[in-house]
C-alpha cells in the first residue's frame, strides 16, 4: 500500500483579455480604461477623441448626457489565474490467482 500528496501551484501572468465592460467592477478595477460620464477626464477624452476622428460632427454632433463612458476596449495583457491545490493518492496492491490488481 502507498499514499501520497502532492501540492501544485499553477501561475498564468499576463493572460491576452477583453475588458469584462458588462461588469460593474470593471469600473473600479480600471479606472484608467473606462472613462464613466461623471469622472474628471470625460469631456477631455470625448473631445480629444472628436479631433481625431475623420467626421468630427458624428461625435459631436451627439449630446453629451447620451454617452455614458468610453471604453479603451483593445486586448491588453489583463488576466492573471492561480490556482493552487493538494492531490491525494492511495495505491493499494493486491495479488490474484490470475495476476494482480492495483
Amino acid at each position: 500500500m502507498s499514499i501520497g500528496a502532492t501540492y501544485y501551484r499553477v501561475l498564468f501572468a499576463d493572460q491576452i483579455a477583453g475588458l469584462p465592460i458588462f461588469d460593474p467592477a470593471a469600473y473600479v478595477q480600471f479606472p484608467d480604461l473606462i472613462a464613466a460620464f461623471n469622472s474628471p477626464f470625460f469631456t477631455a477624452l470625448y473631445n480629444k477623441m472628436a479631433a481625431l476622428a475623420s467626421n468630427p460632427t458624428v461625435l459631436t454632433s451627439l449630446p453629451l448626457a447620451s454617452v455614458y463612458s468610453i471604453t479603451d476596449a483593445r486586448q491588453r495583457n489583463l488576466a492573471t489565474t492561480d490556482v493552487r491545490g493538494l492531490d491525494f493518492s492511495l495505491r493499494y496492491h493486491h495479488d490474484t490467482s490470475f495476476g494482480s490488481c492495483t
